[in-house]
């Protein structure tokens, strides 16, 4: 049996915009795993927190914006 979980609401820390670059970078070029630990790196954030920014940063680009 699962037994779920309320939803937490994550709060993000806001990222300088060099660093935010740079995590879109390292999405769309290197992967989510790499764009994690880079996120974490940079906001010494918990894996499952690093999870959900990258996914919502993931969001934001565009299709086909890596080519």
């Amino acid at each position: 049996m699962h037994y779920l979980r309320p939803m937490v609401k994550v709060q993000y820390k806001p990222l300088a915009p060099s660093m935010e670059r740079d995590l879109m970078d390292t999405l769309t070029y290197k992967g989510k795993i790499a764009a994690m630990k880079l996120y974490i790196e940079y906001t010494g954030a918990r894996v499952k927190d690093a999870k959900y920014a990258i996914a919502r940063l993931g969001r934001e680009i565009e299709p086909g914006q890596a080519i």
